[in-house]
């Protein structure tokens, strides 16, 4: 079940009811399966729904044309293995569960490479969901969280350098490009506390409102801590993923029953190239403002 907005969500209080409800892939099988035919969506390409399955296969058969279908085909998880790695963080984060690529890694027993990939795509898909009309904000505002290499970095420079090059390139000569030290005393926005844990409670988040000029500016501080305490700060070419899933972790609405799995299962996939070619916009989008 998955925890309220006000509840402390704590990882010891939802994992065991996951590991016992999805102990195997097979199982995670099943239940992509049973979440797709309640949707309707388990349909022959010939429009027969009469279909039979082996139990644990990601694979049905039509009973009217024979023809065999990858339920999973063209879904987020087209081709992807450790199923129930991808269900466990779904789960965690459906339920506000703060977790890291390594924590995944530990819980699931699969590569840090196959963890970072889950938590990338998952951060994509509630990206994509936010809408267009959110409030757009300088990139430049979190420059004191990015301190994490790419493959944008200029050479033997600073990962900051991304941002000043992309500031230079649209004219502004203010923040020339050099090489910056790690103690260079970058100008920090001011953070607010977040309490310990294994996660961060609803109630330590800061309530501003909305109509308050400051209010934008005190949430990307918020923003700022939670980079540099979970992920040990972030590289600017992913910096609006992190952004997504910090924004979904806080969100002020109530959310319907798998509605992360649902939007998965809905998402077109996304391949390693997609990845690699993302690069945030200099406007960055931020619906908690």
């Amino acid at each position: 079940m998955e925890r309220k907005l006000g509840d402390r969500v704590l990882l010891k209080d939802v994992w065991p009811a996951f590991e016992s409800q999805v102990p195997s892939d097979a199982v995670a099988a099943d239940v992509i399966f049973q979440t797709l035919e309640r949707q309707g969506e388990i349909v022959c390409r010939c429009s027969c729904e009469q279909v039979v399955r082996d139990p644990g296969s990601r694979i049905f058969k039509c009973l009217k044309c024979n023809y065999e279908t990858w339920f999973t085909a063209k879904t987020l998880l087209k081709r992807t293995s450790n199923l129930r790695a991808w269900l466990a963080a779904i789960y965690l984060k459906q339920n506000r569960v703060v977790i890291t690529p390594s924590q995944l890694a530990r819980l699931t027993e699969i590569s840090q490479t196959g963890a970072y990939e889950i938590h990338r795509k998952l951060n994509l898909v509630v990206c994509d969901q936010i809408d267009d009309d959110s409030l757009l904000v300088p990139s430049e505002l979190f420059r004191a969280a990015i301190c994490k290499r790419s493959r944008e970095t200029p050479a033997r420079l600073h990962p900051v350098a991304e941002e000043l090059a992309l500031m230079a390139s649209e004219g502004n000569t203010d923040c020339p490009l050099q090489p910056i030290d790690d103690d260079c005393g970058l100008h920090e926005i001011e953070t607010l506390a977040i309490t310990g844990g294994d996660s961060i409670a609803a109630e330590d988040f800061p309530s501003v409102s909305a109509n308050s000029l400051l209010a934008p500016f005190k949430l990307v501080g918020a923003a700022v801590a939670f980079f540099k305490r979970h992920f040990h700060g972030v590289s600017r070419k992913y910096l609006q993923l992190y952004l997504a899933g910090f924004c979904f972790q806080f969100e002020r609405r109530e959310r319907l029953p798998d509605s992360l799995l649902t939007a998965c299962l809905r998402h077109p996939p996304i391949s390693y190239y997609d990845l690699l070619d993302y690069v945030t916009s200099p406007l960055v989008k931020f619906p908690l403002g």
